[in-house]
C-alpha cells in the first residue's frame, strides 16, 4: 500500500483535523503511554497532518525526546513546518518508504482513511516498538437500526472504513499486533463543542457511560478507542 499516491492523498485531504481537539488528543496518548510505563526516547506520527497533536504532545515531555511528524500532503505539511523546534521536525515522506524506527509510532484517525488498511498496518507494525493508534467507533447499534445515516454520502466520506470496539481491536491483532492497553475516549463527555444536535444526544450519552461505557460506546456512539501496542 502506497499512502502517497494522488488517491490516497485525496483521501486523507479529507480528514477534518480539528485544532482545539489537539490538546486532549495529546493528553490521551500521553495517558496511555504513562499508564504503561513507557519512556520513549522518540516518538513519530505517520499522517500528521497540521502537526498540532505531535507539537502538544511534546509539553508532555523533557527536551531530549525527538518528536518526528510525516505528512504527504503537501498543504498541510507546509503549515506543520512552520511549527519545528529543536526537538520537533517534520517531513514531506510517507514514513511507510523511509528507512526509519522509533520507540513509538502514532496513527491518529489514520487508518480508517486508506484504501488498503490491511496492508498499512501490516508495514506500520515494522516501524516501532510501540504503536498507538486513536481509532472512531462509528458502527454502533443506533447507526445499524438508522440504515439509511449509514448511507449518507457524509457518512461514507467520513471514513473509507468503519468500526466498532471488537472489530478495530481484531484488525489489530490479525495484522501482527500484541494490545497492551485500551480505553475508551470522547470529546463530547470530555472536552464537549457541542451543537444542538450533540447536547440531545451528550446526556443519555453520559448517563449510560456512568453505568456501561462499553454499553454506551456499543448503542449510542461518540467514542473513539486509544489503542498501545507492540
Amino acid at each position: 500500500m502506497d499512502i502517497n499516491t494522488e488517491n490516497e492523498n485525496t483521501l486523507l485531504r479529507n480528514r477534518h483535523w480539528v485544532e482545539e481537539d489537539s490538546p486532549w488528543k495529546a493528553e490521551k496518548i500521553f495517558q496511555i503511554l504513562e499508564n504503561n510505563a513507557v519512556n520513549p526516547k522518540s516518538i513519530c506520527e505517520i499522517g500528521c497532518g497540521e502537526g498540532s497533536v505531535l507539537v502538544n504532545l511534546a509539553h508532555f515531555f523533557n527536551q531530549d525526546v525527538k518528536f518526528i511528524g510525516y505528512e504527504t500532503i503537501k498543504e498541510d505539511f507546509n503549515i506543520c513546518k512552520q511549527k519545528e523546534e529543536n526537538n520537533i521536525q517534520f517531513y514531506h515522506a510517507d514514513l511507510l518508504k523511509v528507512d526509519a524506527y522509533y520507540d513509538v509510532v502514532m496513527a491518529i484517525n489514520v487508518f480508517t482513511h486508506v484504501r488498503d488498511y490491511l496492508g498499512f498496518l501490516s508495514r506500520l507494525r515494522q516501524k516501532g516498538e510501540f504503536k498507538v493508534f486513536y481509532i472512531p467507533l462509528q458502527i454502533t447499534l443506533y447507526t445499524v437500526l438508522r440504515s439509511r445515516y449509514i448511507q449518507k454520502k457524509e457518512f461514507m466520506r467520513s471514513h473509507l472504513h468503519h468500526f466498532n470496539k471488537d472489530t478495530a481491536l481484531g484488525t489489530l491483532k490479525g495484522t501482527g499486533y500484541q494490545i497492551i492497553d485500551y480505553f475508551y475516549v470522547s470529546r463530547y463527555l470530555d472536552n464537549p463543542i457541542l451543537n444542538i444536535k450533540d447536547i440531545f444526544y451528550n446526556l443519555p450519552r453520559k448517563l449510560l457511560s456512568s453505568l456501561n461505557e462499553n454499553l454506551a460506546a456499543k448503542i449510542l456512539g461518540g467514542f473513539w478507542l486509544m489503542v498501545l501496542t507492540k
